[in-house]
């Protein structure tokens, strides 16, 4: 292994890890106000999220042969994964082809997930189909993203 992509792991493990630790210190702070519910937790959708985010910013950084290619290529993810998640506009007032590609957006359950704990204090139990969704799209994103990674450093 060079330098490089030495660097480039190192960063993708202590970006994952800092995620995890503002995750915990979130759920904790919630807990211990009383604005969270004991029987539900963000903290392990959170990982979820972080698996899947991390798995797509490995994949970018793949396809991308300068930081400047990465960060335009980051942008056009980012901003439509952003609108059609259903947290800027609702997604049963999208029209129904879009409010079809909305599932192949790991956002989208992501958001349905902090709603229902934040305002209707779910836990695992009424949540599991989003974490299973989000935990596939983790898997899946991060799993070809490394396997890519792979094949580009031979």
């Amino acid at each position: 292994m060079d330098l490089d992509v030495e660097n480039q792991i190192s960063i993708a493990v202590a970006s994952a890890a800092v995620g995890h630790v503002i995750a915990a210190l979130s759920s904790s702070y919630h807990h211990r106000n009383g604005h969270l519910p004991i029987a539900s937790s963000e903290f392990p959708f959170e990982s979820f999220r972080l698996t899947t985010r991390l798995g797509a910013a490995l994949f970018l950084s793949t396809i991308s042969q300068t930081q400047q290619q990465a960060m335009m290529a980051s942008f056009f993810f980012s901003t439509p994964a952003f609108m059609l998640s259903g947290f800027a506009f609702p997604i049963r007032n999208m029209p129904v082809a879009v409010q079809h590609l909305t599932y192949l957006n790991p956002i989208r359950y992501f958001i349905e997930i902090v709603r229902a704990i934040f305002l209707k204090g779910a836990g695992v139990d009424v949540l599991w189909p989003q974490m299973a969704a989000m935990a596939v799209y983790g898997i899946t994103v991060l799993g070809l993203s490394a396997m890519r990674f792979q094949k580009r450093l031979h």
